[in-house]
């Protein structure tokens, strides 16, 4: 799996001691007994770049009928490109490996690659070796300890990309004061903005401005704004809930559909794609095209998670 520390800055180091020895395998006659079993691997490792950050490194696996493995992988080496990918693959039962192909995302480019794992009883060999020459293992762990580290991650990603206190772009939308919110609710309203390039223009951002207003939220959800780079809202979307996700797609293809917009996928009874027509986006997304939220979670290389609410 050399391809997790390719281009990296740092390779993740682990905090506790090195094992003399891999783990044993799992024993072949339990294969039948983990058909449709997910197993969770993940570790959070201290930074060497940066005292008090971490890396991360999660892999999510689950069997399939006839051997076959899906899951997905995300390594985030903190100061570096994150990787992420889905993954497929056939696991051998008699000595529990896993042959499987990653189809990622990293550096602004997809990528396939074909990678080796072995299950044991604590870990997840990875088959490449750390710096100090042993094998590279990733620690089993609960399902719940793996989402936890993943939301842990994504709320130290969110912290910085994520504004919900400078309301300087919010004052600036005179269409807000057009549908009645004074200088004072202004002042007052929650709100969630994020900057992404939607319409595949590098040179200009666009925004995200989820507004949870009573006078907007219902039991549908609340109001999606989507907002130019000249601050105009070119959107207005209602009954919307979190999560809110758009599409990851390689550089060179961003550069050639330039002035073409993203599609979102935001949750209105149930998750729903909204595909723009000529940059402007539907307005109800209880009527558009539902998507299963596991389509969306299983390719973490074609998806990219832009808000959600994290307690």
């Amino acid at each position: 799996m050399a391809f997790f520390i390719m281009g990296c800055k740092e390779k993740p180091r682990t905090d506790h001691k090195e094992q003399a020895q891999t783990e044993q395998a799992l024993p072949s006659n339990n294969s039948a007994s983990l058909l449709g079993e997910t197993w969770c691997f993940a570790e959070r490792t201290p930074s060497s770049i940066t005292e008090g950050a971490y890396n991360y490194h999660l892999v999510r696996l689950q069997q399939q009928p006839a051997e076959a493995i899906a899951g997905v992988v995300y390594h985030y080496p903190y100061g570096t490109d994150s990787f992420r990918a889905s993954v497929k693959g056939i696991l051998s039962p008699e000595d529990q490996t896993i042959n499987a192909t990653l189809h990622g995302y990293a550096e602004g480019e997809h990528y396939t690659q074909q990678a080796k794992y072995r299950l044991t009883s604590k870990a997840l060999e990875l088959n490449y070796k750390t710096p100090q020459g042993e094998m590279a293992t990733l620690p089993r762990v609960s399902c719940a300890a793996f989402d936890s580290l993943l939301t842990e991650y994504r709320q130290g990603v969110f912290k910085n990309l994520i504004n919900t206190t400078d309301r300087t772009r919010l004052k600036q939308l005179d269409s807000l004061k057009a549908y009645g919110f004074t200088e004072d609710d202004l002042e007052k309203v929650k709100f969630m903005e994020r900057a992404i390039d939607l319409d595949r223009d590098p040179a200009t951002m666009e925004y995200l401005i989820y507004l949870m207003d009573p006078s907007l939220c219902g039991t549908g959800g609340c109001n999606l704004l989507v907002v130019d780079s000249e601050n105009n809202i070119v959107a207005d979307i209602t009954v919307t809930k979190l999560p809110i996700y758009t599409v990851i797609e390689d550089v060179e293809k961003t550069m050639n559909s330039k002035g073409q917009w993203k599609d979102l996928f935001v949750y209105s009874k149930g998750m729903r794609r909204l595909s723009p027509e000529n940059g402007v986006y539907p307005t109800n997304p209880s009527v558009e095209e539902e998507i299963m939220m596991e389509q969306l979670t299983a390719f973490p290389e074609n998806y990219l998670l832009l808000m959600d609410h994290f307690d």
